[in-house]
């Protein structure tokens, strides 16, 4: 079953390249040679709907399937990794949310999600930092830490989460200064996320 699910994750991460290298455009320019329309069912109104099967989303060759493996990953759920370092088994795939940093419950004080990992076995989705300004890179250390970056110019930073699975909703409170806070509502200061 993981390998199945490994393959679909992959496939899903090669669409996302594919797309990813069209730059300068939409997307329907595609890459050498293939257009977004060979691998996709164009957008229509009824495009990404809560119970739309992954089939009916994204046109395969004959004799592949695919189904989604999670639908609660955060809007703009970019830039990824298999964890941990190193696997042929690995256990988790780790992703940046390409987001602004923004509040998204003036109750609590949560930010938005920033890093996730997605459980390759059960598809459940954990939250392990929030507050980062347009998250676009993830990378799993050899040691075990993950790094994350910020593409937002030169305010951007490099975050080092230190053992992830460990690590839930953390917040990056105040980026200029680096304050990090070991959960929602929280004013503990982090020993598990570092700012470098």
């Amino acid at each position: 079953m993981l390998n199945k699910k490994l393959l679909s994750l992959a496939a899903s991460a090669a669409l996302v390249a594919v797309f990813a290298g069209c730059s300068g455009d939409d997307g329907s320019k595609g890459v050498d040679g293939v257009t977004t329309t060979d691998l996709y069912t164009p957008a229509t109104s009824d495009f990404r709907t809560p119970v739309q099967a992954a089939a009916e989303q994204i046109l395969v060759a004959e004799g592949l399937t695919v189904e989604y493996m999670t639908r609660d990953v955060a809007n703009h759920a970019d830039m990824g990794e298999f964890y941990p370092y190193g696997s042929l088994t690995p256990t988790h795939f780790i992703t940046c949310v390409e987001s602004g940093h923004e509040e998204i419950d003036s109750a609590t004080g949560k930010l938005n999600p920033s890093v996730q990992s997605i459980d390759l076995e059960t598809g459940e989705v954990t939250t392990h930092v929030r507050g980062m300004e347009r998250c676009d890179g993830a990378r799993v250390t050899p040691w075990g830490t993950v790094l994350v970056t910020e593409e937002s110019g030169a305010d951007g930073a490099a975050y080092e989460i230190i053992d992830i699975m460990n690590v839930n909703d953390h917040q990056v409170t105040d980026r200029a200064a680096g304050t990090i806070v070991d959960g929602i509502g929280s004013v503990t200061a982090s020993t598990k996320v570092i700012k470098r």
